[in-house]
C-alpha cells in the first residue's frame, strides 16, 4: 500500500500478511457492532471494498486505484467477527481470499516511492527491499483439503489445510501469467478461479509500479 506524502514522494508500506493477522487480535469481546477504519483515502491505496467511483478518486491515483477494488477482503469478515466474540462459526462452504500485486516491484519505476519516513526518525530505504513479491492467500475450509496456487502454466503450490481458517503465502519466483487458486479434497477439486495476470512489468501507462493490491475470493 501506499501511504502519505514525504518530500514529494510517498511511503511504502508492505502486504505482508498484516490484513489477515492484524485486522482481529486474539482475543474475545462482545461488542456488538465492529468498524474497520482504513488509514486514509483511495488516493493512498488503503482501502476495503468496491472501487469509488471516479470522483472520489483523488487527482494523479486513477491508474493506481480504478481496477483494483478490496471487496474480496470483506469475504471472511464474518467468520472473523465470531471469533473475536467468542462465538461459533458454522462453515457451510469452503471459500477463500487471496491479494497480490499484479507485477514484481522492480518491474517499474518506483524512484516516487520511499520505504519509511525520515520524518518519523525511521532510516528511509529502497521499497524493493521492504515489499515481498508474493502472494498472500487465505482459506476457511469446512473441512481438511490442499489448497493449490498455481501462476501461468508453472507448477503449482499445494499447502495443506485444516478445517477452520488458514493462511498461507508464496513467493512470486520470477513466474507470470494468469493466476489459479483452487481447494481439493480427496483428490477432486471442489472450488477453483483464475484471478488477474501477474505481469513480469508494470501495465500503468506511466512505467510505476503499482504497490496497490488486487484482491480475489470465491
Amino acid at each position: 500500500m501506499i501511504c502519505g506524502p514525504t518530500d514529494g514522494r510517498k511511503l511504502s508500506r508492505s502486504l505482508l500478511d498484516s490484513y489477515s493477522k492484524r485486522i482481529f487480535p486474539p482475543k474475545s469481546n462482545t461488542a456488538n457492532i465492529f468498524r474497520i477504519v482504513t488509514w486514509n483515502d483511495y488516493g493512498e491505496s488503503h482501502y476495503i471494498g468496491p472501487n469509488p467511483v471516479p470522483s472520489e478518486i483523488p487527482a494523479g491515483s486513477r491508474e493506481f486505484v480504478e481496477p483494483l477494488a478490496h471487496t474480496g477482503w470483506l469475504s471472511l469478515l464474518p467468520y472473523h467477527i465470531a471469533k473475536y466474540k467468542g462465538k461459533s462459526f458454522n462453515i457451510l462452504y469452503d471459500k477463500m481470499t487471496y491479494w497480490y500485486r499484479d507485477s514484481p516491484c522492480a518491474g517499474g519505476d518506483t524512484s516516487y516511492v520511499v520505504a519509511n519516513n525520515a520524518n518519523h526518525n525511521q532510516r528511509e530505504s529502497d521499497p524493493k527491499t521492504v515489499v515481498g513479491d508474493k502472494i498472500f492467500f487465505s482459506a476457511l475450509l469446512k473441512a481438511p483439503a490442499d489448497v493449490l496456487v498455481q501462476i501461468g502454466s508453472n507448477p503449482p503450490t499445494k499447502v495443506a489445510g485444516v478445517t477452520g481458517f488458514n493462511h498461507w503465502s508464496r513467493p512470486l519466483n520470477g513466474q507470470t501469467g494468469v493466476t489459479t487458486f483452487t481447494i481439493q479434497r480427496n483428490g477432486k477439486s471442489v472450488a477453483s478461479k483464475k484471478g488477474r495476470p501477474i505481469t513480469p512489468t508494470t501495465t500503468l501507462k506511466s512505467g510505476k509500479t503499482n504497490f496497490n493490491a488486487w484482491v480475489g475470493s470465491f
